[in-house]
């Protein structure tokens, strides 16, 4: 059976829970602007959803706002600001977030 995925309905659902200031819904809508899912896509939106999210303390967000600047991916390359949101993902269980700081050689706080 094809289930088919209303990305149009979904974006405007998780809209409106994300301008509620939940975390959750905040990085859905950063990945459907980023992946133009439902919306046209959009860089600008993804980046400040996603920070505000990584704001709201959602780890994963965290991650990857971290990775983001770490990379310099859609923002401005900056080791200092990735290497903060990595290690407050860090703080907040997130596994992956340890082994980017163990690849980067930045201690981790876990080891």
């Amino acid at each position: 059976m094809r289930i088919h995925k209303d990305y149009a309905l979904a974006f405007e659902n998780f809209k409106k829970a994300a301008y509620q200031d939940h975390a959750d819904a905040q990085l859905k809508l950063a990945e459907m602007y980023e992946q133009g899912r439902g919306v046209v896509a959009d860089q600008i939106l993804a980046m400040d959803w996603l920070q505000k999210a990584a704001d709201n303390g959602h780890a994963e967000a965290q991650y990857k706002l971290g990775s983001k600047y770490i990379k310099g991916y859609g923002v401005e390359q900056d080791l200092t600001s990735g290497a903060g949101w990595l290690f407050r993902a860090e703080m907040n269980g997130h596994a992956e977030a340890i082994e980017q700081l163990r690849q980067l050689r930045i201690p981790s706080y876990n080891v």
